[in-house]
């Protein structure tokens, strides 16, 4: 509900001439010597910009964006929304900024919630500079640059494919050996100063998460998981990360991409998310908005207690995993644009070129699907439109796992597949052998017709490899001969 301030007149109303004198004057440097409406007199002075003036330098900070936030705010204010946008948990510095602030007669307080008087609220918003101000919005002639560097998803795709090919080599602390973090680095096709910070969050974060797993000196991918990683598309895995992102922060060490605190990231974004993806903003001007809108509609989620040098952190955060972009404008103000999280995908983002090599248009696929793809071929740079080149011996190596290649091609290609590669590509595929190995136990029956018994029984447990030997497939069957009375002897 609206709050119903109180006046400051009936306020005023209670007090004598001697009382008002007492009370008011001495503490705003004022005295009320004539025969007028004392009332007036001083209603009239405690709404004067020089007097106020005068009484704020006397305040604390604290108590200054208090008194900003209860003359925006439509709504009444409590003690928990204070504490949550303002002081936390510091309840010395709320109870001192409220008593000091009502001292001056510019709170007060009715039903558990604090009120400016009503006839105070525009004169210190005024003295305060608070006004209702509109976003500066530029366009793109008003920008000095705007260059996207790279994309959350490809360095994501970039990661899984080196190490579905190559595995990235570790030492037994499990950090990434130079060389594949070069390598890395050079794939994911990103000249940003922090991409090797970036590189470790990200490795960190499909660690977590199960979606890739150290191998001997090697990490590898987790191809099950991968699935679900992948398969939600890009927004779910922009979201993921982000989310993962700000808890691993909070523990950042080692080359981690540090900030000064990552509280209430995400629900920083929700409201950056809701600004229109076209437009470039002033990023001055948008946090002092947001954060205005968010106090007047008594947002109490984190961000809203942050500065605006902490604000600006996670927009620097939001560019750091390419949500933003963030440029100079030609008038030197730093200005941003959301970038979309929803894709465009569509089946069809390949072509397959007479010479081997498979062009695929990543922005417009989606992730799982790009990733089957790529894996049956070479590449050197992960970008927008990435070329693989198609070899039998990463056919055949990644065959098993992914499928047919040639069955994803047609299913996904923009043009019909040439004749030559359709012809080597099935010529490959009939050519694949393979053979499994693999240690089992035997089971050594006295005579054929014991173990032709025992096969008839327990069909699901033994495989016949010989007149009287079998190949136990289950462990049970030990303990269901031993049941039955039949001596086990092992060796």
């Amino acid at each position: 509900m609206k709050s119903e301030r109180i006046k400051l007149r009936d306020i005023l109303s209670k007090y004598s001439v001697n009382q008002l004198n007492h009370l008011i004057g001495s503490k705003w440097g004022i005295r009320f010597k004539g025969k007028e409406d004392p009332v007036q007199f001083y209603l009239e002075k405690l709404c004067m910009e020089c007097y106020l003036k005068n009484v704020f330098k006397r305040l604390s900070k604290n108590e200054i964006e208090l008194l900003k936030l209860l003359v925006i705010r439509d709504e009444p204010t409590s003690e928990d929304c204070i504490r949550g946008i303002i002081y936390e948990d510091k309840s010395w510095a709320f109870a001192s900024s409220i008593s000091n602030l009502m001292f001056y007669f510019l709170i007060y307080s009715s039903n558990d919630c604090y009120y400016v008087p009503e006839e105070l609220v525009e004169p210190i918003r005024k003295t305060l500079g608070i006004t209702e101000r509109k976003m500066t919005i530029y366009t793109d002639e008003g920008i000095k640059s705007s260059v996207i560097k790279g994309d959350v998803v490809l360095d994501v795709l970039a990661i899984l494919w080196y190490a579905t090919q190559n595995g990235i080599e570790v030492t037994q602390r499990g950090e990434v050996q130079k060389y594949s973090m070069d390598k890395l680095m050079s794939i994911m096709n990103s000249n940003d100063k922090r991409r090797e910070p970036k590189l470790r969050t990200y490795l960190r974060f499909l660690i977590s998460l199960g979606f890739l797993h150290k191998k001997e000196n090697r990490m590898c991918v987790n191809h099950e998981e991968v699935g679900s990683l992948l398969s939600g598309g890009r927004e779910e895995l922009i979201n993921r990360i982000l989310g993962s992102c700000s808890e691993m922060a909070k523990l950042s060490q080692g080359g981690f991409y540090t900030f000064k605190s990552l509280r209430g990231v995400n629900g920083f974004l929700d409201e950056f998310y809701k600004l229109d993806k076209n437009l470039w903003y002033d990023l001055d001007d948008a946090i002092e908005i947001l954060k205005g809108t968010a106090i007047k509609k008594g947002v109490s989620d984190q961000w809203v207690s942050l500065k605006k040098e902490d604000l600006k952190d996670r927009v620097e955060f939001l560019s750091w995993l390419n949500l933003c972009n963030l440029s100079l404008t030609k008038n030197n103000r730093v200005a941003f644009r959301i970038r979309n999280l929803k894709s465009t995908a569509e089946d069809k983002f390949l072509i397959v070129n007479p010479n081997f090599e498979v062009t695929l248009f990543l922005d417009m696929a989606e992730p799982y699907e790009a990733y089957k793809v790529m894996v049956f071929g070479s590449l050197e740079k992960v970008d927008v439109a990435t070329t693989i080149s198609l070899s039998k011996e990463i056919l055949w190596k990644n065959l098993e796992t992914f499928g047919n290649p040639l069955t994803l091609f047609k299913k996904h290609s923009m043009k019909e597949i040439p004749q030559n590669v359709e012809i080597y590509l099935k010529e490959w595929i009939e050519n694949y052998r393979s053979v499994q190995i693999k240690n089992a136990k035997l089971l050594i029956a006295e005579k054929k017709s014991m173990l032709d018994e025992l096969i008839i029984k327990y069909p699901e447990f033994l495989s016949r490899v010989g007149p009287k030997v079998a190949m136990i497939e289950n462990e049970d069957l030990i303990e269901n001969l031993k049941k039955e009375g039949i001596k086990i002897r092992i060796g």
